[in-house]
């Protein structure tokens, strides 16, 4: 009887410890397939004398751009034909000796892809100047405030995150 209660105390925990360590494959978003953009967007981080705002405005698009990531690891609907990397929600594009990177999550039928910071080591004036334009950007003709609210004011910009969201398409 101590013989078999061991052996099910031993069993329960390898089947614990084997769904507890889930390999990084396991987390990889299935990423196959064609996307068809519906928004993009640029989370902003700026101050207006000393008040700190982290703010993301959102573009509608109103016709979209697809793209399709094919299972032997390149794309096709974009102007070149990528190879990709995704490990984990890591998403690495490259042509030739350029390299992208976002950060990729999957939820239903909704991918949503966070660029790096692309104001990161640039002057201080710089970052404002691009803070804003891309504001602008998002708001279209509105200028730059909208949903950046008082960005016309900012003294300071600290990160622009690119931000693209897709949906699943057939």
């Amino acid at each position: 009887m101590k013989t078999s209660l061991f052996s099910i105390c031993i069993g329960l925990l390898v089947c614990i410890l084997a769904i507890a360590c889930k390999k990084e494959s396991d987390v990889t978003p299935n990423i196959v397939g064609k996307w068809q953009q519906q928004a993009y967007q640029y989370r902003i981080v700026y101050e207006v004398n000393g008040s700190q705002y982290d703010k993301t405005g959102t573009r509608k698009l109103s016709s979209a751009n697809t793209i399709e990531f094919k299972s032997d690891g390149t794309t096709s609907g974009l102007s070149r034909a990528y190879t990709y990397t995704l490990v984990g929600d890591q998403l690495t594009l490259r042509y030739g000796a350029s390299t992208e990177t976002a950060k990729v999550t999957i939820t239903g039928d909704q991918l949503t892809a966070i660029g790096n910071n692309i104001i990161a080591g640039l002057s201080e004036a710089d970052k404002l100047k691009e803070a804003k334009g891309w504001a602008v950007e998002v708001n279209g003709t509105s200028g730059g405030d909208g949903e950046y609210i008082n960005i016309s004011k900012a003294t300071k910009a600290s990160e622009v995150y690119p931000i693209s969201v897709y949906k699943r398409v057939n």
